[in-house]
C-alpha cells in the first residue's frame, strides 16, 4: 500500500512539472490582441490674466490673484488645457508695455499672439458673501475666454 501512494504521489508531481513547463508556451504561442492606440487630443493652451473685482475692498488685487488661481488650478485639472506661466505672462505684458487690467480686445489679441497661445482667460469676482463662518466665502466670478486667431470672446458665470 505504500508503494502505491508513493507512486500516486509521485505521478501528480510529474504532471504538475509538466503543466508548469507546457502553459508557458501555450500563453506564448497564442496570437496577441491587436492594440488601439487612443486618440489624443492636442491641450489648448491658454494664458490667463488676473481677474479684477468690482466692489471697493483693500484687498481686491489679492482676491484677484487667488480667484485667478482658483481658475488656473481648475483649468489644469481638466486635463484640456496648458496654463501659460505667470512670470512668462507678466515678462510678456511688460514687453508689449502693456498695464493692468487689460480690457480691450486688440490687446488681449496681441498678448495672445505674442505667447503663442490658443485662448486668453480674463475675469472678474462679480460678488463676495460669508458664509456662516468668517473663513468660508462665496465667490462669484465672471470668465471671458477669448479665442486669439478670431478675438471672438465666450463669457461664462460661476459660483464657488
Amino acid at each position: 500500500m505504500r508503494h502505491l501512494v508513493t507512486g500516486s504521489l509521485a505521478r501528480r508531481i510529474s504532471w504538475t512539472l509538466v503543466a508548469a513547463l507546457i502553459l508557458p508556451l501555450l500563453v506564448l504561442a497564442a496570437p496577441p490582441k491587436q492594440a488601439f492606440a487612443q486618440a489624443t487630443v492636442p491641450l489648448k493652451t491658454v494664458a490667463v490674466l488676473d481677474f479684477g473685482f468690482f466692489g471697493s475692498s483693500s484687498t481686491s488685487a489679492i482676491q484677484g490673484r487667488n480667484a485667478t488661481d482658483a481658475v488656473v488650478v481648475e483649468m489644469e485639472r481638466t486635463g484640456r488645457f496648458d496654463v501659460t506661466s505667470r512670470q512668462q505672462l507678466d515678462q510678456q505684458i511688460k514687453e508689449l508695455d502693456l498695464s493692468q487690467p487689460i480690457l480691450s480686445n486688440n490687446a488681449i489679441q496681441k498678448l495672445g499672439q505674442a505667447l503663442s497661445v490658443d485662448y486668453v482667460a480674463s475675469g472678474d469676482i462679480t460678488g463676495v458673501s460669508f458664509v456662516d463662518n468668517p473663513r468660508r466665502a462665496k465667490v462669484s466670478i465672471s470668465v471671458r475666454l477669448t479665442d486669439v486667431v478670431s478675438s471672438s470672446r465666450g463669457v461664462s458665470g460661476r459660483n464657488a
